[in-house]
């Protein structure tokens, strides 16, 4: 580790509880092997509900087995306490605003400044102190080494104190012995009276680092590789996952298609039926009408008639003579005698031929009606070739067609569709549909590109074939710092960019700030690695909004860290800070910016 950078590579989040956010006090680590305050702890047992035997992390819910004596027999992180040391002993010797004093002569009204640092008292020494140091025969031996080495150092090593730490059980006992069977560090009494031979076996704890190095070295190697295997199969399943849901989208689709499909069908065939019931209908009543009707018309000859022929024979009555009279009698006796005894239907012949109609509804199950199943076979990915020449390697049904999205990202071939030059793929994992949706040279599409498109394609400028020569005149022109259009509580737009909650903005780009990538929160505040994005853009100031009611804290070692690189910081609230980063922005300044739109 370069000593130039411990701070900015072990920060005070390392060294900080990240339960109290406070520095470590009494630091206990837990078999998840993550630190917390020996307070912190206690007052977290407190909190569980029933179980008191294990201590679960407040960070990742794994539970430590207690120790007999409870949390505070848990082990020590010296580790955690050591490094502190070692950066504050950093920041110390590095200070430009204070000397280190010699601790020897802390006590006289004018301590001397300090020369040196004596490893194994880890203490800062004068030349004086140090000439008695190396003259005295208990101290002669110790490691000094001088601030100017220090200073100079590209490892931390001058840093690290060669101090054993003493045994808590006995006084003044150095920790020098290993016992193998507990696999903790021990003293000369600890071999003698709690880890005894042949019960216990200890070596000297010296005879152990190499070996011991080399195991975590070798551990640390298997789990970087267990790491990688785990985020080749985290993209696997995420890749799925995907799949699964296009699949799922695709079924519904087709699903819902198949419905409607089915509902005209079944709408087709209930009208129909309708249409013929109602043609039966029409002929049962039909049938029925004509039967009256028949009736209907003999009765009303037959009545006609009677009326016509008892007129008549009334008026021969009446006003004719005897002679007239009997001149007729025989046609009017005929008549009237057919008549009287032709055929009437009687009344219940009439009321035989009344019918009363019912509808009756159907009650047959519709088990019949089926839209069809939902089969799941085993997701074979489809060898077929596109036509970029990648084979499919999606899942889907052989009876449907391939999808055009192309996720391969190797030998990705693709001409430019105006002048048909060759483009090469840029090397940032684009899948070959996405590279194959613009399919133009550099050349052709720099005129119809937007600023923000611009902006991109800049970056891979190293991966292209063909570039023109105004393209390189003018990229200053396009990596200026992006205006901030506007604000609002809960939104702000950047030119050329989007509508973020909290964002970062850099010259050429901007992107949402997202508080969960680092763990920030309103306290302590903005942290340094939230800043880092911004300043590797190389802007010259960095501004930081505070939000609207000032509640987002900005901690001095933040600060500390921005003007360690040479950049300078401003802190306001967000909206003075918005108007002081746009002036900059338009005075064609190289500046950044950090913004919290909420409390």
């Amino acid at each position: 580790m370069a000593s130039s950078s411990l701070l900015s590579q072990i920060s005070d989040d390392f060294l900080q509880c990240k339960v109290c956010y406070e520095p470590y006090k009494t630091p206990k680590v837990l078999a998840c092997l993550h630190t917390f305050c020996l307070e912190c702890l206690e007052q977290s047992l407190e909190k569980q509900r029933g179980e008191r035997s294990r201590l679960f992390c407040p960070t990742c819910r794994t539970a430590t087995c207690l120790p007999e004596g409870g949390v505070t027999r848990l082990k020590d992180n010296f580790f955690v306490e050591s490094l502190r040391d070692t950066v504050d002993i950093y920041r110390k010797i590095h200070s430009k605003h204070e000397d280190v004093m010699c601790n020897n002569c802390a006590e006289n009204d004018s301590p001397e400044a300090a020369s040196a640092r004596c490893l194994t008292c880890d203490e800062f020494l004068c030349p004086d102190c140090v000439n008695a140091h190396k003259r005295v025969r208990l101290t002669r031996d110790h490691c000094l080494v001088a601030l100017d080495t220090i200073r100079a150092s590209k490892t931390e090593a001058p840093l690290k104190n060669a101090k054993t730490p003493l045994c808590e059980k006995h006084d003044n006992q150095v920790m020098r012995f290993f016992c193998t069977t507990c696999r903790i560090p021990v003293c000369h009494d600890c071999t003698v009276i709690d880890h005894r031979e042949p019960e216990h076996e200890y070596v000297y704890l010296t005879e152990l680092v190499d070996d011991t190095k080399d195991v975590l070295t070798e551990l640390s190697s298997l789990s970087e590789g267990r790491i990688h295997e785990i985020k080749v199969v985290q993209s696997a399943l995420a890749k799925t996952s995907l799949t699964l849901e296009e699949n799922k989208a695709a079924v519904k689709r087709q699903l819902a298609t198949a419905t409607e499909k089915l509902k005209q069908r079944v709408e087709r065939k209930i009208d129909k039926q309708h249409k013929l019931l109602l043609k039966k209908l029409s002929e049962i009543v039909s049938s029925r009408e004509k039967e009256l009707n028949i009736h209907e018309d003999f009765l009303d000859t037959t009545l006609a008639s009677l009326k016509s022929s008892l007129d008549f024979a009334r008026k021969v009555l009446s006003h004719g003579n005897d002679f007239a009279m009997m001149d007729v009698s025989k046609e009017i006796e005929e008549r009237m005698t057919s008549l009287l005894e032709a055929d009437l239907p009687n009344v219940d012949d009439v009321t035989d031929q009344l019918v009363h109609l019912t509808f009756l509804p159907s009650h047959e199950p519709l088990d019949s009606v089926v839209i069809g199943t939902i089969e799941e076979t085993r997701a074979v990915p489809c060898k077929k070739l596109l036509p970029c020449g990648h084979p499919c390697d999606d899942v889907h049904h052989p009876n449907t067609p391939c999808s055009q999205r192309c996720r391969s990202t190797v030998n990705i071939r693709v001409n430019c569709c105006r002048c048909g030059a060759p483009i090469r793929k840029p090397m940032d994992d684009r899948e070959c549909w996405e590279i194959r949706r613009h399919q133009k040279c550099f050349r052709c599409a720099w005129r119809h590109w937007s600023l923000q498109d611009r902006r991109l394609q800049l970056e891979m400028i190293p991966e292209l074939e063909v570039i023109p020569d105004d393209a390189i005149n003018n990229i200053n022109e396009f990596m200026t710092s992006p205006k901030i259009a506007s604000l609002s509580w809960g939104s702000m737009r950047v030119e050329g960019g989007g509508r973020y909650k909290d964002c970062k903005v850099w010259p050429g780009g901007s992107r949402a700030w997202d508080w969960r990538e680092t763990g920030t929160d309103h306290r302590p505040g903005v942290q340094p690695a939230d800043l880092e994005e911004v300043l590797r853009k190389g802007v010259n100031t960095l501004v930081i909004g505070r939000g609207m009611n000032e509640v987002l804290q900005v901690p001095q070692r933040t600060i500390d860290h921005v003007q360690s690189q040479g950049v300078e910081c401003v802190v306001l609230q967000t909206e003075r800070a918005v108007d002081e980063y746009n002036k900059m922005a338009a005075a064609g300044k190289k500046v950044g910016g950090v913004f919290h739109s909420t409390c």
